[in-house]
This record gives C-alpha cells, structure tokens and sequence, in this order.
C-alpha cells in the first residue's frame, strides 16, 4: 500500500513542478482549463463559498442552478479559496491516494494483501489518473466515492464466506457513499440499482434468508438515495421538476442522439448536432449549457429537451448502436497526451509524427499505450481465471461484472465521441483483475523457479 501511495504522490510532485516550470498560471486561474466545464463548476464552487448562492452567474441577481449536481462545485470551489486552482488538484491527488487505499482493502479482503498492494500500484500508474488529477472536472471525485460505497457494501452483500458476514450496519456508509458519488456525477444514479439486482439474483440461487436479504435490500437503497433525492426534491421545488440534473437530457439529446446521427450522416458532431436543433426547434447546443448567459430558462430548455429526447434517439436506431460500439472501444484505448501538452504549453504532433515530440510527451504516449494493453489483456484474464479458481468470490465477481457492464453502457451513451476519461470509473475493476492476473502469473514463475534451483 505504501508503494502506491508513494508512486502517486511522486508523479503528483513531479507533474507539479513540471507544470509549475512550464505554465505557472495554470497552477493558479481556473479559467485557463482546457475543458469549459471545469470553468462553470468552480464559477459554481466560488459562489457557493463566497456568495452563498448555488449559481453560476458571475455577477448578481446569483440565479440558481442545477445543470451541475453539488458535490465537486462546492470541493472544488472551497480547495479554490484557499489554495487558487493548484488547491483543486491538490485534492484530487488526495481523492486519488483514497481509492488506492481503498482498491488496496477490498482487493485485500477478498484475495490477499499482496494483489492489493499490486492492484493499487496499477490505479496510481495510470496516466488518465495523472491527466485528471490536474484537470478540475468531477471524474476523480466521482470514482473516490464510489469506491468508498463499495468497499463497505460488497462485502456486506457479497461476502468472501457468508457465515462471515460484514455487519449490516456497513450498508449505511456504504448507500451513503454510492449517494455522494451521485450527487459528485449523476453517471452514478442507477448504479445502486444494479448492485441490487445482481444481490437479487444471488438470493435467487443461495441459501439466504429472504426476511434478513430484503432489510439488507432496503437498507441499501433508502440510503443510497437519500442525499440525491434531497438534492430532486431542491430541483423540484426551485425549478418545478423532479429531476436529478439539468445536464441529463443535454447529454441524452445532443451527445447520445448527436452520435446516433453523426453516424448516420457522417458527419461531425456539431453537424449533427445542428441537424437536431434545426428539425426539433430546439436551442442550441450552447445555449443549452449556458442558459443564463442567453438569458433563458433552464427549466423550461429541459422540459423541451425531454419532450424530444425518445424521438431523437429512436430515429436512428441502428446508427445508435453502432453510435455506441464505436465510442466504448475509442475510449477504451484512447490516450491523454494531448492533455499533458495543453498543460506543459506545447503542441501535440500526434502519432503519426510520434518522433517530433518531447521526449516526455512521447514516454507518456508510449507508457499511456502500454499500460491499457497490460490491464485490459491481464483484466479479462483475471476474471475468468478468478471465476473458475476462487468459488468463495463467484458472486463478488458477478457483481463487478455488472458493475462494468453498467460503466461501459454509460461509455457508450456518451456517443460515438466518446473520449479517454470516460472510461475512468471501468478502470478499477480493470484493474483489480489485471491485479490478480499478474499476482497468480508471478507466483507460478517464482514456484517453478524455486523448484528448479531445487531440482539441481
């Protein structure tokens, strides 16, 4: 666990100082991120702290707001305060040692410490980590703490032996945690859900009491969504809709549905997305993310979003799925280079040029590279070797894989410009399997070479 935590806060450091020699400002104002996103959140987060007001207007009347769910404005807003944008990063360096530590337990508690140890040393070697530790967007946020409702609820619900099972009460910080994590990125909001069905299907086919597994059941949702139905409710009450975020139908509509078109058109997204706005009378794009800025209503947009959001996305059906099969694998092993040459202010040649770049841009490149083809190969192969050696985690690995399935579809709505970080919530469990998969490779070379030395 050490190693992992000294691997992270090394990179962290030194990407600092490199950052810090290249791009000072970068370090300091928000506003220079390369993603618009980043900018609206921490405008969010500063009013929250300074003004007390949930909104991202620069100026009074401070309107309200619920594009953006809560949780990662006001961290990031507050770490802002106090330390400008490099305090920003500095918690997401922190939020990043967590899951490690974290990865490190749950891989400990259900294998061993040493494919912990090997597991959280992978999460830490991670260059998307690295890119969006220095970026201000929820992603990192997100992860933390859906790791943290996990490593409290999996082994309640799907305990290593079940005479030995966790106490219930662990499914309180564990709902909690999976409620946070949707209120830091709504991605998660049917995540529960799915653990719950997968938990159903076990009491389907194991000898469990259905009184005892359907308190377990209740409890785990009750407190699951306790804080994002609070949050609805705000909605509700501020805006007239019962609604977890603003943003859902945006995504559904011009990203979801813009890749659905893009596809079938061919053509790029904005095309598509123009396509949309012209044949359904919406606002655009832009003014959908921004509609204070155009003087709109963000509540009425979304009701019109809504209303189109099933005709758009059902009239290329066949465009949609290939929409989705094209983003998922794109993602899957795209790099952040591109990132780390924003950040150092230089000029990403791309692959096809590989050469002409600095020779750090071209390490990370080739490490970025390699590092996907390890986890993903050594993942696939870590679960089916672990489904068949280890029946004591059967269900455990049941619901990992339907935690996966659930991270790839939502890779997969973000359309067919689907980027590298959206496939950072899929990368623990990735990881933990390449993890168990190295772990069990390193103990038969080093069984077979003692027996060697043995044998002579």
């Amino acid at each position: 666990m050490k190693y992992a935590l000294s691997l992270l806060l090394a990179f962290g450091l030194a990407l600092f100082i490199w950052i810090g020699c290249v791009n000072r400002e970068y370090l300091k104002d928000y506003k220079l991120a390369p993603n618009p996103d980043a900018i609206t959140y921490l405008d969010l987060g500063q009013n929250v702290w300074l003004h007390g007001a949930y909104s991202r207007r620069p100026a009074p009347p401070y309107t309200p707001d619920f594009k953006w769910t809560p949780v990662f404005p006001v961290l990031a807003g507050g770490a802002n305060c106090l330390l400008g944008a490099a305090g920003v990063f500095v918690l997401n360096i922190l939020l990043s040692a967590l899951s490690c530590l974290v990865i490190y337990r749950l891989v400990e508690y259900y294998v061993n410490a040493k494919a912990g140890a090997v597991a959280s040393c992978l999460f830490a070697l991670d260059t998307l980590v690295w890119s969006l530790n220095f970026q201000a967007m929820s992603d990192i946020a997100f992860v933390t703490f859906v790791l943290a409702g996990l490593y409290f609820t999996l082994p309640t619900l799907f305990p290593k032996e079940e005479n030995d099972a966790p106490a219930v009460w662990r499914l309180i910080p564990g709902g909690l945690g999976l409620s946070v994590a949707i209120l830091a990125r709504p991605t998660g909001l049917y995540l529960p859900i799915v653990i719950l069905l997968c938990y159903a299907i076990k009491i389907l086919f194991s000898r469990t009491l259905l009184i005892r597994s359907a308190a377990y059941a209740l409890t785990f949702f009750v407190f699951s969504y306790s804080l994002a139905g609070l949050w609805m409710f705000r909605n509700y009450q501020t805006f007239g809709i019962f609604t977890l975020s603003g943003n859902e139908n945006i995504v559904m509509v011009y990203y979801t549905g813009g890749g659905a078109w893009q596809t079938e058109f061919n053509c790029t997204l904005s095309e598509a997305q123009e396509r949309i706005q012209k044949e359904f009378n919406l606002p655009s794009d832009e003014v959908c993310h921004n509609a204070d800025a155009f003087g709109k209503d963000p509540a009425e947009i979304d009701r019109q979003l809504k209303a189109c959001k099933r005709d758009v996305l059902l009239k290329y059906p066949i465009s949609l799925i290939k929409s989705a099969m094209i983003g998922i694998p794109k993602s899957l092993i795209a790099h952040e280079t591109g990132i780390f040459a924003t950040l150092s202010k230089q000029d990403w040649q791309g692959t096809s040029k590989l050469l002409s770049n600095s020779p750090i841009l071209i390490l990370i490149f080739v490490w970025s590279v390699l590092f996907q083809v390890i986890v993903i190969c050594g993942g696939v192969i870590g679960i089916i070797g672990s489904w068949f050696k280890n029946r004591d985690m059967r269900w455990a690995i049941f619901c990992s894989a339907g935690i996966a399935a659930y991270f790839v579809l939502t890779m997969g709505l973000s359309g067919a410009d689907c980027c590298a970080r959206y496939r950072l919530p899929l990368m623990p469990i990735i990881i933990v399997f390449a993890a168990i998969a190295l772990t069990t490779l390193w103990e038969k070379c080093r069984t077979r070479f003692i027996s060697s030395r043995t044998e002579e």
